[in-house]
C-alpha cells in the first residue's frame, strides 16, 4: 500500500510526461525491427524469384494446369512483401518460386503472412495450407492472421514451390518476411526478432495496470483510468502484432480479435486523458474524439462478438475516422 500512496501524490503533469514517454517507446517499438542473426543454422530470406497470376487454375483429370508449364509467360514477376499489381477485384492468386539449398534435414519454411486461405504445392502434391477451397475455387474457413510454417519434403532442392490463395481482404499474397531454414532456425528467428517488441508491450501492459492501481484507489483520479485504458489497450496491441504470440496461444483468430479490439481501444485512452488532463483549448475536441472512437469500438466489438460482422471489415471505417 506504500507504493499506492505515493502513486497517489503524483501530480498529473507527470502523468503527461509519462504518457509522452511511453509513446514514444511506443512508436520505436513499432518500428520494423532490425532483421537478427538466429542462433543457429541461419534463415535464408527468400524475397527473389518470385512470380504471380491472376484467377485459379483450371484443372485436367483433377491437376492444376498452371503446374504444368513452368514456361508459360503469362507468370508475371515481383518481390515480396509487395502486392502483385493488377489485381482488379480479383479474390483468387496463384504465386510460385523456385525453391533455393537450405537445409537438409527438417527443411522449413516460414511466411509471416497469408492473405488469406492458401494451399501450397510441390510436385503437385499439397504439402501445407489453411482454411479449404470450394469446387469454384473460393476459400473458406480462414482461422486467422498468423505466421506459417511448412514443411518441406526430402529433395526440394531446385523444385517449383506454388501457393494458391484466396482473400477477400485489401490485401492478397505473401506479407511479410519469407524464410527458409530448419524448424529450429524458423524458432530461433521468430524470438530474436520480437523479443524487444514483446518487451515494450509488457512494460506499457505493466504500466497501465499501475495506473489502474492508482484509479481504485483514487476513483476520482480520471487521468489515471484515462492513461489506463491507454497503456494496456497499447500494451496488449504491441503484443498481438507479434509472432511469439502463438507460443501462449495458437488461436490466430483470437490474437486477431484482440489486436483489433485494443487497437480501438487505446486511442480512447489518449482523448479521454488529454480531455482530463490539459485545459480547456483541449476538451472540446478531445472529449468529442473519446467520446466518438469509444462508441465506435463499443459497436464494432459488440457486433463482431454476435456474428453480426467480422471484427475485420470495421477495420476500414475506423481508418477513415482516424
Amino acid at each position: 500500500m506504500r507504493i499506492v500512496s505515493t502513486l497517489r501524490r503524483v501530480p498529473p503533469p507527470l502523468w503527461a510526461i509519462a504518457a509522452v514517454l511511453v509513446t514514444l517507446a511506443l512508436l520505436v517499438a513499432a518500428a520494423p525491427p532490425p532483421r537478427p542473426t538466429p542462433l543457429a543454422d541461419p534463415a535464408a530470406p527468400m524475397v527473389d524469384g518470385w512470380e504471380y497470376r491472376w484467377g485459379d487454375s483450371p484443372r485436367e483429370d483433377g491437376a492444376f494446369l498452371w503446374m504444368r508449364d513452368e514456361a508459360d509467360g503469362a507468370w508475371r514477376s515481383f518481390r515480396p512483401p509487395e502486392q502483385p499489381r493488377g489485381r482488379e477485384g480479383r479474390s483468387n492468386l496463384w504465386l510460385r518460386v523456385r525453391l533455393p539449398r537450405g537445409p537438409a534435414r527438417s527443411a522449413t519454411l516460414f511466411l509471416q503472412t497469408v492473405d488469406q486461405v492458401f494451399e501450397a504445392y510441390i510436385d503437385g502434391a499439397r504439402i501445407g495450407g489453411v482454411g479449404r477451397f470450394d469446387e469454384d475455387g473460393v476459400g473458406h474457413d480462414f482461422p486467422g492472421y498468423t505466421w506459417r510454417l511448412i514443411a518441406l519434403p526430402d529433395g526440394y532442392e531446385g523444385k517449383t514451390l506454388y501457393l494458391r490463395i484466396y482473400s477477400r481482404h485489401t490485401n492478397i499474397g505473401v506479407g511479410g518476411s519469407v524464410m527458409l531454414s530448419s524448424t529450429y532456425g524458423v524458432w530461433a528467428f521468430i524470438v530474436q526478432a520480437d523479443a524487444a517488441r514483446s518487451f515494450i508491450a509488457a512494460m506499457s501492459f505493466f504500466a497501465g495496470l499501475v495506473a489502474l492501481v492508482v484509479y481504485l484507489a483514487r476513483p476520482h483520479l480520471w487521468p489515471a483510468l484515462s492513461y489506463a485504458i491507454y497503456a494496456i489497450g497499447a500494451g496488449v496491441y504491441l503484443f498481438a502484432r507479434t509472432n511469439i504470440r502463438i507460443i501462449l496461444s495458437p488461436d490466430a483468430l483470437r490474437w486477431n480479435h484482440a489486436e483489433l479490439s485494443s487497437l480501438y481501444l487505446f486511442p480512447v485512452g489518449i482523448f479521454a486523458y488529454l480531455d482530463s488532463v490539459f485545459g480547456s483549448g483541449w476538451k472540446g475536441s478531445a472529449r468529442f474524439l473519446w467520446r466518438a472512437l469509444a462508441a465506435y469500438a463499443a459497436v464494432a466489438i459488440a457486433g463482431a462478438g454476435l456474428g453480426a460482422w467480422s471484427l475485420l471489415q470495421t477495420l476500414f471505417p475506423w481508418q477513415c475516422m482516424m
